[in-house]
């Protein structure tokens, strides 16, 4: 049996970060989590600044292989109502892919890390928990986001939290596309509902477009996303033959608590 002092089942940014920040402790840390990294993820994707000083980000260093776009403000508005542009004249927050970011942080962890190992059971045997039969730790964290299995198992029902429902497409722009794209890269464009329980969003990260539309009321947000439709279009962008469709794999279409992992 694999021993250690702490096992953490999340390999997202609170498990890697939580591991990183236990790198000089001389415990004995695993990471486990279901999927493979790097991996695709619903997320608005970007980060505040006290999280790049948290976890200690070279923004330098990051960018020279990975997205990151300097977000100044925002273009927000009651959907059909009168837009207001806030810009606050310098970075307030950094546009990363999750795909990338996660990895990123973690390959820097420093701990044992278990790719495309679900939690299925977890025992509790003297001053020691037994993971899967396979892994004896001192203790467990649970960091796998709303549905965590570590909650699960100890009898947590997240399905009775408030939850959003979100959908999401993110591609890469044509040079044509770019170059008639009317939304900023720096300033972001949020949208919400009139009745507020709802927004939606334009986010341009370099090459990248994003858009996501979410809903708190998980039935009704099948009315507004309607059947599988093509993919919006960014104002002022005519609809060519190289706009993608919208994806309907369900990887485009998950539950996502509410708040951003990264930007808490």
């Amino acid at each position: 049996m694999d021993a250690c002092d702490v096992l953490i089942v999340g390999a997202g940014p609170a498990g890697s970060s939580c591991a990183w920040k236990l790198r000089d402790s001389s415990l004995s840390v695993v990471i486990l989590d279901r999927q493979s990294f790097p991996r695709d993820k619903v997320c608005g994707g970007w980060i505040t600044l006290p999280v790049v000083e948290e976890l200690e980000i070279d923004l330098e260093e990051y960018s020279g292989g990975h997205v990151l776009q300097n977000i100044h403000g925002f273009r927000t508005s009651r959907m059909g109502s009168r837009e207001v542009e806030t810009d606050y004249g310098r970075p307030i927050s950094y546009g990363i892919r999750r795909c990338e970011f996660d990895d990123f942080l973690l390959k820097r962890c420093r701990a044992r890390i278990h790719q495309a190992v679900s939690l299925t059971r977890l025992e509790q045997s003297g001053n020691r928990w037994i993971v899967n039969g396979q892994f004896k730790a001192r203790l467990v964290i649970g960091a796998g986001g709303h549905f965590c299995p570590v909650a699960r198992l100890r009898g947590a029902n997240a399905r009775n939290e408030v939850s959003v429902v979100a959908q999401e497409i993110e591609f890469e722009m044509s040079e044509t596309q770019r170059d008639q794209c009317s939304i900023r890269p720096e300033i972001p464009e949020l949208y919400f509902c009139p009745d507020m329980k709802g927004y939606g969003w334009c986010v341009r990260k370099k090459e990248l477009s994003q858009y996501r539309l979410g809903r708190l009321d998980s039935h009704a947000v099948l009315n507004h996303l309607g059947e599988p439709q093509p993919a919006p279009v960014p104002r002022g962008v005519r609809r060519t033959s190289e706009t993608p469709p919208r994806p309907a794999n369900p990887r485009h279409f998950d539950l996502s608590s509410r708040g951003e992992a990264t930007g808490v």
